[in-house]
Protein backbone atom coordinates (compact mmCIF):
# COMPACT_ATOMS: atom_id res chain seq x y z
CA UNK A 1 0.00 0.00 0.00
CA UNK A 2 3.01 2.05 0.75
CA UNK A 3 4.25 1.94 -2.44
CA UNK A 4 0.99 2.87 -4.47
CA UNK A 5 0.83 5.57 -2.63
CA UNK A 6 4.36 6.79 -3.59
CA UNK A 7 3.61 5.76 -7.40
CA UNK A 8 0.26 7.96 -7.27
CA UNK A 9 1.91 10.92 -5.61
CA UNK A 10 4.37 11.16 -8.59
CA UNK A 11 2.01 10.54 -11.22
CA UNK A 12 -0.01 13.46 -9.99
CA UNK A 13 2.99 15.53 -9.78
CA UNK A 14 3.85 15.01 -13.33
CA UNK A 15 0.13 15.80 -14.21
CA UNK A 16 -0.72 18.88 -12.14
CA UNK A 17 2.04 21.63 -10.92
CA UNK A 18 2.60 23.22 -7.86
CA UNK A 19 0.34 23.35 -4.53
CA UNK A 20 -2.54 22.25 -6.02
CA UNK A 21 -0.70 18.47 -6.76
CA UNK A 22 0.43 18.95 -3.44
CA UNK A 23 -3.11 18.94 -1.97
CA UNK A 24 -4.57 16.60 -4.08
CA UNK A 25 -2.13 13.73 -3.39
CA UNK A 26 -2.82 14.78 0.57
CA UNK A 27 -6.18 13.94 0.47
CA UNK A 28 -5.97 10.65 -1.67
CA UNK A 29 -3.33 9.61 1.34
CA UNK A 30 -5.68 10.69 4.19
CA UNK A 31 -8.60 8.64 2.36
CA UNK A 32 -6.54 5.42 1.79
CA UNK A 33 -5.67 5.65 5.68
CA UNK A 34 -9.24 6.04 6.48
CA UNK A 35 -10.12 3.05 4.45
CA UNK A 36 -7.71 1.02 6.04
CA UNK A 37 -8.47 1.81 9.80
CA UNK A 38 -12.66 1.22 8.80
CA UNK A 39 -11.38 -2.01 7.81
CA UNK A 40 -9.30 -3.23 10.86
CA UNK A 41 -11.56 -1.72 13.42
CA UNK A 42 -13.82 -4.56 12.85
CA UNK A 43 -11.41 -7.58 13.13
CA UNK A 44 -10.11 -5.86 16.21
CA UNK A 45 -13.69 -6.04 17.36
CA UNK A 46 -14.48 -9.59 16.54
CA UNK A 47 -10.58 -10.55 18.02
CA UNK A 48 -11.97 -9.31 21.79
CA UNK A 49 -15.13 -10.73 21.26
CA UNK A 50 -13.95 -14.26 20.60
CA UNK A 51 -11.31 -13.67 23.45
CA UNK A 52 -14.46 -12.15 25.77
CA UNK A 53 -16.28 -15.45 24.78
CA UNK A 54 -13.27 -18.03 25.61
CA UNK A 55 -13.18 -16.15 29.24
CA UNK A 56 -16.39 -16.70 29.99
CA UNK A 57 -16.82 -20.20 28.67
CA UNK A 58 -13.61 -21.29 30.63
CA UNK A 59 -15.12 -19.31 33.95
CA UNK A 60 -18.37 -21.48 33.52
CA UNK A 61 -16.55 -24.77 32.77
CA UNK A 62 -14.74 -24.28 36.27
CA UNK A 63 -17.81 -23.45 38.34
CA UNK A 64 -19.36 -26.77 36.67
CA UNK A 65 -16.44 -28.63 38.00
CA UNK A 66 -16.46 -26.88 41.45
CA UNK A 67 -20.33 -27.99 41.61
CA UNK A 68 -19.82 -31.52 40.63
CA UNK A 69 -16.47 -32.04 43.29
CA UNK A 70 -17.95 -30.11 45.93
CA UNK A 71 -18.16 -32.28 49.16
CA UNK A 72 -21.80 -32.42 49.26
CA UNK A 73 -21.68 -34.27 46.08
CA UNK A 74 -19.80 -36.88 47.85
CA UNK A 75 -22.08 -37.02 50.66
CA UNK A 76 -24.81 -40.03 48.21
CA UNK A 77 -22.04 -42.36 47.83
CA UNK A 78 -21.66 -45.10 50.79
CA UNK A 79 -18.70 -44.89 53.19
CA UNK A 80 -16.80 -47.73 52.11
CA UNK A 81 -16.63 -45.43 48.75
CA UNK A 82 -15.24 -42.65 50.07
CA UNK A 83 -11.65 -42.23 51.11
CA UNK A 84 -10.10 -39.50 53.44
CA UNK A 85 -6.91 -38.65 51.69
CA UNK A 86 -5.99 -35.49 51.37
CA UNK A 87 -5.38 -35.00 47.86
CA UNK A 88 -9.11 -35.94 47.19
CA UNK A 89 -10.15 -32.95 49.19
CA UNK A 90 -11.99 -30.95 46.36
CA UNK A 91 -10.62 -27.61 45.69
CA UNK A 92 -12.65 -24.68 47.12
CA UNK A 93 -15.82 -22.97 44.83
CA UNK A 94 -14.84 -19.64 43.73
CA UNK A 95 -16.34 -16.80 42.13
CA UNK A 96 -15.22 -13.83 40.29
CA UNK A 97 -18.90 -12.15 41.18
CA UNK A 98 -19.33 -8.85 43.31
CA UNK A 99 -22.05 -8.87 44.84
CA UNK A 100 -23.14 -5.34 46.29
CA UNK A 101 -25.32 -5.50 49.44
CA UNK A 102 -26.91 -2.99 51.12
CA UNK A 103 -29.97 -1.94 53.63
CA UNK A 104 -30.01 -4.99 54.89
CA UNK A 105 -32.43 -5.50 58.19
CA UNK A 106 -32.75 -8.11 60.41
CA UNK A 107 -35.96 -8.35 62.43
CA UNK A 108 -37.42 -10.77 64.95
CA UNK A 109 -40.51 -12.22 64.25
CA UNK A 110 -42.43 -14.71 66.69
CA UNK A 111 -43.77 -17.14 64.23
CA UNK A 112 -46.16 -18.83 66.79
CA UNK A 113 -48.19 -20.06 69.69
CA UNK A 114 -47.56 -23.95 69.51
CA UNK A 115 -44.00 -23.13 69.60
CA UNK A 116 -41.81 -21.36 72.34
CA UNK A 117 -41.54 -17.66 70.42
CA UNK A 118 -44.82 -16.33 71.31
CA UNK A 119 -47.06 -15.10 68.37
CA UNK A 120 -46.17 -11.02 68.53
CA UNK A 121 -44.13 -8.54 66.91
CA UNK A 122 -42.11 -7.30 69.40
CA UNK A 123 -40.49 -4.36 67.29
CA UNK A 124 -44.24 -3.16 66.34
CA UNK A 125 -45.22 -2.74 69.81
CA UNK A 126 -47.00 -6.12 69.71
CA UNK A 127 -47.34 -6.92 73.82
CA UNK A 128 -49.65 -9.46 73.69
CA UNK A 129 -48.67 -12.66 75.54
CA UNK A 130 -49.14 -16.67 74.57
CA UNK A 131 -49.96 -18.35 77.68
CA UNK A 132 -51.04 -21.54 76.36
CA UNK A 133 -48.07 -22.46 77.83
CA UNK A 134 -46.82 -21.97 81.48
CA UNK A 135 -43.53 -23.75 81.22
CA UNK A 136 -41.64 -23.70 77.56
CA UNK A 137 -38.96 -25.96 76.26
CA UNK A 138 -39.55 -28.24 79.67
CA UNK A 139 -39.40 -31.83 77.72
CA UNK A 140 -35.72 -30.44 76.04
CA UNK A 141 -37.18 -32.19 72.62
CA UNK A 142 -36.07 -29.37 70.85
CA UNK A 143 -32.40 -30.86 71.20
CA UNK A 144 -31.28 -27.70 73.01
CA UNK A 145 -31.38 -26.28 76.86
CA UNK A 146 -33.15 -23.02 75.97
CA UNK A 147 -35.35 -21.60 78.41
CA UNK A 148 -33.08 -23.12 81.40
CA UNK A 149 -30.59 -21.95 82.87
CA UNK A 150 -28.05 -22.74 85.90
CA UNK A 151 -28.85 -21.67 89.61
CA UNK A 152 -25.40 -20.82 91.58
CA UNK A 153 -22.38 -22.37 90.11
CA UNK A 154 -22.16 -25.33 87.31
CA UNK A 155 -23.52 -25.36 84.11
CA UNK A 156 -26.36 -26.68 82.24
CA UNK A 157 -26.11 -29.47 78.91
CA UNK A 158 -27.82 -31.46 76.86
CA UNK A 159 -28.67 -35.03 78.23
CA UNK A 160 -29.90 -38.18 76.41
CA UNK A 161 -31.87 -40.24 76.75
CA UNK A 162 -34.86 -38.46 78.35
CA UNK A 163 -37.32 -39.37 80.65
CA UNK A 164 -40.38 -41.46 79.60
CA UNK A 165 -38.54 -42.55 76.75
CA UNK A 166 -37.86 -39.47 75.07
CA UNK A 167 -35.01 -38.28 73.28
CA UNK A 168 -33.34 -35.41 75.12
CA UNK A 169 -33.41 -34.20 78.98
CA UNK A 170 -31.02 -31.03 80.62
CA UNK A 171 -28.81 -31.75 83.16
CA UNK A 172 -27.01 -29.55 85.54
CA UNK A 173 -23.18 -30.40 85.99
CA UNK A 174 -20.04 -28.88 87.57
CA UNK A 175 -22.28 -28.68 91.19
CA UNK A 176 -20.34 -27.33 94.31
CA UNK A 177 -22.78 -26.74 96.61
CA UNK A 178 -26.78 -28.60 97.44
CA UNK A 179 -27.72 -25.15 96.57
CA UNK A 180 -26.18 -25.36 92.92
CA UNK A 181 -28.46 -26.53 90.44
CA UNK A 182 -31.49 -25.23 87.30
CA UNK A 183 -33.79 -23.12 86.88
CA UNK A 184 -36.15 -22.09 84.61
CA UNK A 185 -38.29 -18.61 84.36
CA UNK A 186 -42.33 -18.39 84.63
CA UNK A 187 -44.01 -15.20 82.96
CA UNK A 188 -46.39 -13.51 85.43
CA UNK A 189 -48.66 -11.85 83.31
CA UNK A 190 -49.74 -15.84 82.18
CA UNK A 191 -50.56 -16.72 86.29
CA UNK A 192 -53.97 -16.70 87.30
CA UNK A 193 -54.59 -15.59 91.40
CA UNK A 194 -56.08 -17.73 93.50
CA UNK A 195 -55.72 -20.72 91.14
CA UNK A 196 -54.38 -24.00 92.42
CA UNK A 197 -51.31 -25.37 89.72
CA UNK A 198 -49.68 -28.45 90.01
CA UNK A 199 -46.09 -28.93 89.19
CA UNK A 200 -44.13 -32.05 88.00
CA UNK A 201 -41.05 -32.93 86.61
CA UNK A 202 -39.09 -36.00 86.27
CA UNK A 203 -35.37 -36.80 87.69
CA UNK A 204 -32.36 -38.31 88.17
CA UNK A 205 -28.81 -38.20 90.03
CA UNK A 206 -25.85 -39.49 87.86
CA UNK A 207 -22.42 -39.65 88.85
CA UNK A 208 -20.57 -39.41 85.46
CA UNK A 209 -22.44 -42.46 83.80
CA UNK A 210 -23.34 -44.11 86.91
CA UNK A 211 -26.93 -43.66 88.69
CA UNK A 212 -26.86 -42.83 92.18
CA UNK A 213 -29.28 -42.78 95.21
CA UNK A 214 -30.45 -40.18 97.80
CA UNK A 215 -31.85 -40.01 101.11
CA UNK A 216 -35.68 -38.78 100.69
CA UNK A 217 -35.84 -38.58 104.40
CA UNK A 218 -33.13 -36.35 104.61
CA UNK A 219 -34.33 -33.72 101.85
CA UNK A 220 -34.98 -31.24 104.23
CA UNK A 221 -31.47 -31.66 106.49
CA UNK A 222 -29.64 -29.19 104.84
CA UNK A 223 -26.47 -30.85 106.66
CA UNK A 224 -26.92 -34.62 104.63
CA UNK A 225 -24.36 -35.50 102.14
CA UNK A 226 -27.09 -37.33 100.52
CA UNK A 227 -30.10 -35.75 100.45
CA UNK A 228 -32.35 -35.82 97.22
CA UNK A 229 -33.33 -32.70 95.21
CA UNK A 230 -36.69 -30.79 95.18
CA UNK A 231 -38.67 -28.02 93.34
CA UNK A 232 -38.56 -24.31 94.93
CA UNK A 233 -40.84 -21.11 93.68
CA UNK A 234 -38.41 -18.46 93.70
CA UNK A 235 -39.40 -14.77 93.49
CA UNK A 236 -37.26 -11.73 93.07
CA UNK A 237 -38.07 -7.98 93.38
CA UNK A 238 -36.04 -5.01 93.34
CA UNK A 239 -32.66 -7.33 94.38
CA UNK A 240 -34.13 -8.77 96.79
CA UNK A 241 -34.91 -12.84 96.85
CA UNK A 242 -37.11 -14.93 98.62
CA UNK A 243 -37.90 -19.15 97.91
CA UNK A 244 -40.68 -22.12 98.88
CA UNK A 245 -40.26 -25.03 98.96
CA UNK A 246 -43.34 -26.60 96.21
CA UNK A 247 -42.33 -30.11 95.49
CA UNK A 248 -40.37 -33.57 96.45
CA UNK A 249 -39.94 -36.99 96.08
CA UNK A 250 -43.40 -38.47 97.80
CA UNK A 251 -41.81 -41.90 98.13
CA UNK A 252 -38.02 -43.88 98.00
CA UNK A 253 -35.67 -42.50 95.54
CA UNK A 254 -34.99 -45.13 93.01
CA UNK A 255 -31.37 -44.52 91.98
CA UNK A 256 -31.54 -46.37 88.01
CA UNK A 257 -34.44 -44.69 87.43
CA UNK A 258 -36.70 -41.59 86.60
CA UNK A 259 -38.12 -40.12 89.76
CA UNK A 260 -41.41 -38.18 89.43
CA UNK A 261 -41.60 -34.66 91.75
CA UNK A 262 -45.04 -33.63 92.08
CA UNK A 263 -46.77 -30.78 94.39
CA UNK A 264 -50.08 -28.62 94.61
CA UNK A 265 -49.61 -25.01 95.28
CA UNK A 266 -51.36 -21.48 94.86
CA UNK A 267 -49.30 -18.20 93.89
CA UNK A 268 -48.97 -16.12 96.72
CA UNK A 269 -50.00 -12.22 96.08
CA UNK A 270 -46.28 -11.17 96.66
CA UNK A 271 -45.57 -13.41 94.12
CA UNK A 272 -47.43 -12.49 91.43
CA UNK A 273 -46.77 -8.76 92.29
CA UNK A 274 -42.93 -9.40 91.72
CA UNK A 275 -40.58 -8.77 89.36
CA UNK A 276 -39.99 -12.40 88.50
CA UNK A 277 -40.54 -15.74 89.16
CA UNK A 278 -38.79 -18.81 88.81
CA UNK A 279 -38.86 -22.78 89.50
CA UNK A 280 -35.50 -23.82 90.94
CA UNK A 281 -34.60 -27.63 91.00
CA UNK A 282 -31.66 -28.04 93.45
CA UNK A 283 -30.67 -29.31 97.11
CA UNK A 284 -29.48 -32.29 95.99
CA UNK A 285 -26.43 -34.28 97.15
CA UNK A 286 -23.60 -32.09 95.62
CA UNK A 287 -21.49 -34.84 94.35
CA UNK A 288 -23.96 -35.80 91.73
CA UNK A 289 -25.16 -34.04 88.70
CA UNK A 290 -29.13 -33.27 88.22
CA UNK A 291 -30.99 -34.90 85.33
CA UNK A 292 -34.41 -33.42 84.50
CA UNK A 293 -37.35 -34.09 82.29
CA UNK A 294 -40.66 -33.32 81.09
CA UNK A 295 -41.06 -30.52 83.89
CA UNK A 296 -44.79 -28.97 83.67
CA UNK A 297 -46.68 -26.26 85.30
CA UNK A 298 -50.50 -26.35 84.88
CA UNK A 299 -53.62 -25.46 86.27
CA UNK A 300 -56.13 -28.11 88.31
CA UNK A 301 -59.76 -28.47 89.60
CA UNK A 302 -59.67 -29.93 92.88
CA UNK A 303 -63.14 -29.68 93.51
CA UNK A 304 -64.24 -31.45 90.15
Amino acid sequence: MRFSSIALFLLLSHSISGNEAKQTARSVLRRQRSLAIERKVPVLRRRRSLVIERKVSVQRRRRRQDRTESPSADLSKAPSDRTESPSDTPPKATSDRTEIVDDMKVKKVYRGCDDYYHNRDVESGDTRHCCNKLIWNGDAEDGNPGYWHSHGSGRVVMHTPGGSGSSYAVKAVDRQSPDDGLTHTIDIDCLTPGAVYKIEAEIRLLRGTRSVGCDSLTTDDFGSPARCPHLSLYTKTDGVEQSRFVAAIAARWRGRRWNKLTGYFTFMANELEGGMVYIVINKGRPDADIVVDNLSLETVDLIN
